[in-house]
């Protein structure tokens, strides 16, 4: 019986699906993008850009709950660009709808005001990248 239920266990262990893995977007048009009112707490911020057919992009890293709170890593650039990240420069209207439709990955963003620096010149320079939440919508 017990073999079994072993069995059964690995089975299901094997055959459920797993969650990705994180993935990166670079915000690279650094001149494109606003930063918007800081959240209720000082490590919250997000940033918006209107596009051309005036859809208003906002990526943000904020939170209500306490148990909600997104995360931080601190990674090289040589690092990130081993993950081969997004550059918002490339996206259009459809890709970042795309990106709103995965959610079974977390997004992580470098800020502009950070990759739009010197410091991603520097040798082994650090970034904080912030895990982030996109919205989208219709701006008259």
């Amino acid at each position: 019986m017990w073999k079994l239920i072993f069995i059964l266990s690995a089975i299901l262990l094997f055959l459920s699906p797993k969650k990705e893995e994180s993935f990166y977007i670079i915000v690279d048009d650094c001149r494109n993008w606003r930063i918007g009112t800081p959240g209720k707490l000082q490590d919250q911020f997000s940033f918006y850009k209107q596009t051309e057919n005036n859809r208003l992009i906002i990526i943000g890293h904020g939170w209500i709950e306490p148990s909600a709170k997104l995360s931080t890593e601190k990674i090289a650039i040589s690092q990130i660009m081993e993950k081969k990240p997004i550059y918002t420069s490339t996206l259009d209207d459809e890709a970042w709808f795309r990106i709103l439709q995965d959610s079974n990955r977390k997004l992580f963003i470098l800020r502009p005001d950070d990759f739009c620096s010197g410091k991603r010149f520097v040798f082994n320079q650090e970034f904080t990248l912030y895990e982030a939440i996109i919205s989208i919508t219709r701006s008259e």
